[in-house]
């Protein structure tokens, strides 16, 4: 059976820019591996838990102020305990060099664009899955009325079994403290794009753009109608019904699309009829701590269901999970945005060049 693919990388250990830290309160930093539009991404090491971990700082021109004020949004962030298997959970915030930084759970994989770029359009079978994962961590988090936002291939990691979404909620930490958002093209919804305001349906118009461009290799051009007109046939998809989800999940009205991330990779999977969606096995509940930061100088420095793998009755597993969630306070703020477009990922290859590969992954970082 066709999976994810995983490839061998060298760890970087080159000098990229300024010299970085050694350490981001009681984090080791064991070298840079990339840098966005908000600051470089490190990974690092956790001496007390035994654990790698990535750090992401935000080298924002702001006020001493301002930087602590993210950094408590941040802490709000972290309070929400993102707890599901696809979402790359934020595990410490503080304050280095007088920018802020956000700690991350370490995610081994490849970034979706890089898969692309390899490997081609992705089998139906993968494509789904990826969907259903996807889908599943945006609802979740939903659920305490924290967004993405900011969707970007590069916020996708994948391994032959796994999907990890980094990223989520930050957009709305930044909006919080009046700070103006990437706006992250062609993905961004076009509300987004307008700087008005948004809600979880901005992440369905970004989850079917990544899905878009999974399944065909390529980016969406334009939205709704535009996109769906100029599907083709892919293998065992149903060409028609393929366009009327997309057009549903791209539409430019955040009210004409569907009303859940969930209700669209349900749509997307009954497109394809009789496509088997091998889902990974349930794992045993991961035991993530909130980990304390290093004192800040002001202005120095669920239970998982017992699913079995044909089990794709998405919207009833995630109610399960929701059950024993409590709502959060929502992280919300006046909507700003600029605009980010990003590089072609390049020419695709051939769908069925995507190798067979056993569950065992490389590491590779987003540096988005």
């Amino acid at each position: 059976m066709s999976c994810l693919p995983h490839r061998s990388h060298p760890l970087h250990t080159e000098a990229a820019g300024p010299a970085p830290p050694d350490a981001f309160g009681s984090f080791r930093v064991l070298h840079q591996v990339g840098a966005g539009t908000l600051g470089p991404v490190f990974r690092a090491y956790d001496p007390e838990r035994d654990r790698l971990i990535a750090v992401k700082v935000f080298t924002l021109d702001l006020s001493p102020e301002r930087v602590r004020e993210l950094v408590a949004a941040f802490d709000r962030l972290i309070a929400a305990g993102l707890l599901h298997d696809a979402i790359a959970a934020p595990l410490a915030a503080g304050i280095s060099r007088g920018a802020a930084y956000l700690a991350y759970d370490y995610v081994p994989g490849e970034s979706l664009d890089v898969a692309i770029h390899a490997y081609g359009p992705a089998p139906a079978g993968d494509a789904l899955r990826v969907a259903a994962q996807l889908a599943g961590a945006l609802d979740f988090a939903a659920v305490v009325n924290i967004h993405h936002g900011a969707l970007h291939p590069r916020d996708v990691l994948l391994s032959p079994e796994d999907t990890r979404l980094t990223g989520i909620g930050v957009t709305r930490a930044l909006e919080q403290v009046g700070i103006a958002a990437p706006v992250r093209r062609p993905y961004a919804a076009p509300e987004r794009i307008a700087g008005a305001a948004w809600d979880r349906r901005a992440d369905i118009f970004g989850l079917a753009a990544l899905i878009h461009e999974l399944l065909w290799g390529r980016r969406i051009a334009g939205t709704g109608a535009q996109v769906a007109d100029a599907l083709t046939d892919v293998p065992k998809g149903n060409l028609s019904a393929l366009r009327s989800v997309f057009a549903r999940a791209l539409a430019d009205d955040p009210a004409d699309r569907f009303d859940t991330a969930l209700e669209f990779a349900e749509a997307l999977k009954n497109a394809f009829g009789d496509v088997t969606v091998v889902m990974p096995a349930a794992q045993p509940p991961a035991r993530h701590e909130i980990v304390e930061a290093a004192p800040r100088l002001p202005l120095d420095e669920p239970e998982p269901l017992a699913a079995t793998p044909t089990d794709f009755d998405l919207r009833a597993a995630e109610e399960a999970r929701y059950a024993a969630v409590e709502v959060a306070p929502a992280i919300v703020g006046e909507n700003l945005s600029t605009t980010e477009d990003t590089e072609d990922t390049g020419p695709s290859i051939a769908r069925e060049d995507w190798p067979s590969v056993s569950p065992v992954s490389s590491v590779v970082e987003s540096s988005a």
